[in-house]
């Protein structure tokens, strides 16, 4: 949503009285996140890195077919596995710490 579109249900609950300030920031950042999303999806998901070592995975097809064809769309040298590596490794980033606590949870159910 850009800065000139209404946010509809914000301006509902601002006529029927309803504090809304914590909304409207919400609603403010997320027009912000979406913008630097976009700016940042090129730097971050389309970069072309080198695999030196390798694994094969299963996907979908469905999955497969439109990545690949992304990818094939874009005419650079970036590879469906690069892509996918891109992809891992800003949700390791994002939720690391979720996940370190997650293994360490069933780690400790393991132990007598």
């Amino acid at each position: 949503m850009s800065k000139d579109e209404i946010n509809e249900l914000l301006l509902k609950k601002m006529i029927a009285g309803d504090d809304v300030s914590e909304q409207k920031e919400k609603a403010e950042k997320e027009v912000e996140v979406k913008s630097r999303r976009k700016k940042d999806y090129s730097s971050t998901f389309l970069m072309i890195n080198t695999l030196s070592e390798r694994h094969g995975v299963y996907i979908s097809m469905n999955n497969y077919s439109r990545v690949s064809a992304f990818i094939r769309l874009l005419g650079t040298k970036l590879t469906l596995g690069g892509f996918i590596d891109n992809i891992l490794n800003v949700h390791f980033e994002q939720y690391g710490d979720e996940i370190s606590k997650m293994i360490e949870q069933q780690i400790s159910k393991l132990k007598p």
